[in-house]
């Protein structure tokens, strides 16, 4: 190899606290799904939707 050529060779390696993070990240994603999925941001129990949608036909009996 001639003198005035340099090789350089770059080695990336995935750090503990990279790993740390990214579970720690996984674990508050689950408990908030958790959270949100037995007590919503409300706390009630139930949750009732009435959809009224007009009929087509224009007949309204």
């Amino acid at each position: 190899m001639p003198e005035n050529e340099k090789t350089i060779v770059h080695t990336s390696h995935a750090g503990g606290a990279g790993w740390f993070v990214a579970v720690l990240l996984l674990l508050l994603i689950a408990a908030g799904v958790y959270y949100v999925a037995n007590n919503g941001f409300t706390g009630q129990k139930s949750v009732n939707i009435e959809l009224k949608v007009p009929d087509p036909s224009g007949n309204s009996g």
